[in-house]
This record gives C-alpha cells, structure tokens and sequence, in this order.
C-alpha cells in the first residue's frame, strides 16, 4: 500500500513486467486454437477501460497479490488513485478485500508495448494522428504497483494530449484505431507463465528510506 516512506517510480522499467487477471469463462477455451495464443476476450474485452488500462507491476507485488479483490462499504475509497506517500486505512480481509483463487493471470514485458506506436494517416473527415503507449505508475489505495497503460496522442499540426483526459465521447474515434494494434501485440506477447526473462527495481527505485 501506499505509505510515507514510498516515492512515484519513475525509472526504466522495460525490462520489467506488467500483469492482468481474467477469469476463464465456460466455453471460452483460454487458448485460442486458430492462432494458438491467449484468447482476445482475456486480453481486452469489450468492456476493459482501453484509456486507462490496469496493471500490477510484478516484483513485490506478486500473482498471489494478485488475487485480493476489493469489496464492502470501502470500496470506492480504496479504488482512488492517490499519491504514494499517501496514509492509507488498512483493508480488513473479508471486510474490505477477499481472495478470488480461479483468478489467472497474463503477464508481458514492459518494453514490449512502450515501442508500440499506433499511426494513423487520417482519412476524409477524420484527424491524422500517433498514438504513442505509456506505462504509467498510478498508485490506488489499496496497491501501490498498480501501472496503467495510457495513450498519447500527438496529432497532426495540434498539441499533444492524454486520451484519458478527454470527453468519453472524443475517445471514441481514437479507440476504434487503437484497440486492434493493441490487442495484435499482446496476441503474439503476453504469456500465461512467468519464467525469469525479467527485471525487478531495486528498493531505491521505490522507496525514500532505501
């Protein structure tokens, strides 16, 4: 959690990774046969907030952390973003958090998705633009590794500018382009195992006291 001795991370973590869960759904096989790789539904959904997509930084936090879910009558205090020196109420298991143990997990490289950019060349009475991807450590109450995958937009001729600080309605026509890169990339990268192809961050890059 959040906590006075904790500072935004903001070092090179490419070679770190970023994980998701996702429940398997009946008749939804997790493989996808044709391709061979992980099933889109569990990657993005039709329903996943693609402006600000959640993450966990794996290292500290790991797939067992993973599995808290946060409930009760605190639940939206504990799904705010804040800083992360922030002075947090402790979450009360079965109270304030429980643990959902058919969870499952994708995970993928951080550097993988911060060199993808999406170009768009514009078309009749739509806007040329680039959409780059940017993995932004966003602390919540309840986790300080939380990491949210972030658009922005460099358009053609206009200043830049945050996807998820737009109007939901001017979104859309961004989404739409976007939506079928990302879920190219994370078809042939994000996996269903961890083995040690990746980085941790030292205390230092976290911590104040270290």
């Amino acid at each position: 959690m959040p906590s006075g001795d904790k500072k935004t991370i903001d070092c090179n973590i490419s070679e770190c990774i970023i994980f998701r869960n996702f429940i398997e759904e009946e008749g939804k096989p997790i493989i996808d046969y044709n391709t061979n790789s992980i099933n889109q539904a569990y990657l993005v959904s039709p329903s996943a907030r693609l402006v600000d997509f959640s993450t966990n930084l794996y290292g500290i936090f790991t797939l067992d952390d993973g599995l808290i879910e946060i409930i009760g009558e605190r639940l939206e205090y504990y799904h705010q973003y804040c800083e992360p020196t922030e002075t947090v109420i402790v979450p009360l298991f079965n109270q304030d958090f429980q643990r959902i143990e058919n969870r499952k997990f994708w995970y993928i490289k951080v550097g993988v998705l911060e060199e993808l950019e999406v170009v768009y060349p514009g078309a009749k009475n739509s806007t040329q633009f680039v959409a780059e991807c940017k993995i932004c450590h966003t602390p919540m109450r309840w986790n300080f590794w939380h990491f949210s995958i972030r658009w922005l937009i460099r358009p053609d001729e206009e200043k830049d500018f945050w996807l998820n600080e737009i109007p939901s309605n001017q979104q859309k026509k961004y989404i739409k382009k976007i939506v079928t890169e990302l879920r190219s990339v994370l078809t042939f990268n994000a996996k269903l195992e961890l083995h040690n192809e990746f980085e941790t961050i030292p205390d230092s890059e976290y911590l104040t006291t270290a």
